[in-house]
């Protein structure tokens, strides 16, 4: 499969055009199915979850909220997962794992759950700007480094404005299989956003049931990003 990608003509990417971007997702998204897992009755982040539902139900997704407290079958019959920053890794406990439909994370803690990264926290996963988590100062810059792959939307490779106010930032440190998008500046082994291919070889040796991502969005995010 590796020869068969390396042996392949590159496929070619659209420079960034946030309008043509949500037209060409429009295009798609008509009669998708995406179940949203959130903590229905979250305080901080509240706000951002009802703003990302109704961001993708403007796009044309149809779009089913589910607590984190729900059981992994609300994903039957669904196109996407896609599990809110409002979540707790404890409550989710290891629910989606591995259902086989396509899945992207916004809580970067719950890499190690979902074996996107290895079970060391602080080594494998963690975050930056999280005053009791990391020395590390808040940041709103990503350093794109997949500019190549349709993940990257057509952003150019190098430093790019990812929220307009510095807050929280989580990575993690995925297996070679997995396509790399950006990671933190100056911090290449910490990966921001990432995606394995379906039938790809995650943490711990586990099998991607379906394509699995990591987009860092920390609970108010939503609507800073630029």
């Amino acid at each position: 499969e590796a020869i068969r990608w390396a042996a392949s003509p590159p496929q070619a990417v659209a420079p960034y055009d946030p309008a043509a971007l949500d037209a060409r997702i429009r295009g798609v998204a008509h009669g998708k199915k995406v179940l949203f897992v959130e903590r229905v009755d979250a305080g901080e982040g509240r706000e951002a979850d009802e703003h990302t539902v109704a961001h993708l139900r403007s796009l044309g997704f149809e779009v089913t909220i589910a607590d984190q407290t729900d059981p992994q079958t609300r994903a039957n019959g669904e196109d996407l997962i896609l599990i809110s920053s409002s979540c707790s890794k404890y409550k989710l406990a290891n629910k989606y794992v591995d259902t086989a439909v396509p899945l992207i994370t916004l809580e970067g803690l719950y890499a190690d759950a979902l074996h996107l990264a290895g079970r060391d926290r602080y080594a494998d996963y963690g975050e930056h700007g999280e005053e009791k988590e990391s020395d590390d100062p808040p940041d709103n810059y990503l350093d794109i480094v997949g500019a190549w792959n349709p993940m990257a939307a057509g952003l150019p490779a190098g430093l790019v404005k990812f929220t307009e106010h510095p807050g929280v930032l989580k990575w993690a440190r995925p297996t070679p299989d997995a396509i790399v998008i950006a990671t933190l500046p100056n911090s290449p082994n910490e990966r921001a956003i990432f995606g394995y291919p379906e039938h790809a070889v995650m943490a711990d040796g586990f099998i991607a049931p379906a394509r699995r991502a990591l987009l860092p969005l920390d609970n108010p995010s939503f609507d800073d990003l630029t």
